[in-house]
């Protein structure tokens, strides 16, 4: 019997992981912390965040002074409207987000990163799909559409 014991995986897996979370609006900076604390001491390297209800102006500043500090990177999308329950982004961890070239978003509803590695393209995109219900058909019939069309341009 072979009593070594063996190490697979001698270098830090190449995996990424990904995450979501519903944060029911993000104005406060209290509820910014609690993000922030919760994505620092997580293990994921993409957290994509749905509801956060910023507007532009707020969305701008948000974690600035943290990104050096902590070594990652924020991207937003927001409504230009007053529509509640609008606004996505996604925080990338580095080295993640230095491989950022292009950044898409569409109505505060998606935000799309492509990221290119060496030969390989990767999209992340973060999608908040509106509560059902025929107030929003018209919104979710034209969320589903663009993100078709992103899909298939993939």
């Amino acid at each position: 019997m072979d009593n070594k014991i063996h190490n697979f995986s001698p270098h830090p897996s190449p995996l990424i992981k990904f995450g979501q979370i519903n944060v029911n609006g993000l104005c406060s900076p209290v509820r910014q912390q609690h993000l922030l604390n919760f994505f620092l001491h997580s293990s994921f390297g993409a957290l994509s965040i749905n509801d956060t209800r910023l507007s532009p102006s707020n969305a701008k500043f948000i974690f600035k002074n943290e990104h050096f500090q902590h070594h990652f990177r924020s991207y937003w999308a927001c409504s230009s409207s007053s529509r509640l329950h609008d606004g996505v982004g996604i925080l990338l961890r580095n080295p993640l987000h230095k491989h950022v070239q292009t950044i898409d978003s569409w109505n505060g509803r998606l935000l799309k990163l492509d990221l290119f590695f060496h030969q390989t393209k990767i999209s992340i995109i973060s999608l908040y799909y509106p509560p059902s219900g025929s107030v929003h058909q018209s919104i979710c019939n034209d969320l589903i559409a663009k993100l078709f069309s992103w899909l298939d341009h993939a």
